[in-house]
């Protein structure tokens, strides 16, 4: 809780890599779904789907 953090689309593909070890690639996957105020530019179950894509990677399934 850092009030000083500004979310920016750097800084969460950071906090994405440094919380889960996602890749910058996924990372970037998942924040390019997103326009620069975090507004979703596709549909919600597209990102949920995007996501569980990942995590189900991570976990070998």
């Amino acid at each position: 809780m850092d009030e000083s953090f500004k979310l920016t689309p750097l800084n969460l593909m950071r906090v994405l890599s440094e919380a889960i070890g996602l890749s910058m690639i996924e990372s970037r996957e998942m924040v390019s779904m997103f326009d620069e105020n975090f507004s979703p530019l596709v549909p919600d179950a597209d990102i949920e789907r995007q996501w569980r894509a990942i995590l189900d990677g991570r976990r070998g399934t």
